[in-house]
């Protein structure tokens, strides 16, 4: 866990040797690929706290309640695990052209994400508890996929980048998955997975 993280730390990734991370959405004859370096890897693991936290991820910040501030910078790729319990993850935005991974564990989390980075790739991996995951937008030609998990998950898009890709993956379970609008050369692609899920596409979903 986080928990004896109680001094400040700062994570400078600096150079990086090959290797690239490629994501891709492709919606009828529309495909957005963005290729990035992979570069140094920062991974925050907070996997093995079992309580409710919140958690708090910026283009150069994270934190966890109660523990002190982690500041990143220069690495090409950040992994980042919640706990067990029932999480909040308040994502302001991710680092533009940084490949960005957070995955809730376990205990049906909340995933709120303000924006994404230009040029960013973005996975949100949810469990098999019942998440509830919003994306208000994303960055220009940035690509983010999230993967619900096994619970009944809601799956929110209020908005995307221009030139950007979104995958909205149910996966298993009874999932909601909710389109509110999407931008000018743009690919959103919504995959119910296993089982009955419902599917809107309307400013008021």
């Amino acid at each position: 866990s986080l928990d004896g993280i109680l001094g400040v730390v700062c994570v400078n990734g600096d150079g990086h040797d090959a290797g690239s991370t490629v994501l891709t959405v492709t919606c009828d004859a529309t495909t957005i690929t963005n290729t990035l370096d992979s570069g140094d890897v920062l991974n925050i693991s907070d996997s093995g706290d079992a309580g409710a936290s919140t958690y708090t991820l910026t283009a150069t910040t994270f934190q966890r309640t109660g523990t002190a501030l982690v500041t990143y910078g220069t690495v090409e790729t950040l992994n980042v695990s919640a706990g067990t319990g029932a999480d909040t993850i308040n994502v302001t935005t991710t680092a533009a052209s940084v490949n960005t991974t957070i995955n809730t564990t376990a205990g049906g989390d909340t995933v709120n994400v303000t924006a994404t980075g230009a040029t960013s790739n973005v996975v949100i991996n949810g469990d098999a508890g019942a998440n509830a995951i919003t994306i208000t937008t994303t960055g220009a030609a940035s690509v983010t996929v999230v993967n619900a998990g096994g619970g009944a998950d809601v799956l929110t898009l209020v908005a995307n980048g221009a030139n950007s890709g979104v995958g909205l993956n149910g996966d298993a379970g009874t999932d909601t998955i909710n389109v509110r609008s999407t931008s000018a050369g743009s690919a959103t692609v919504a995959n119910g997975g296993a089982n009955t899920d419902t599917i809107n596409i309307s400013s008021n979903a």
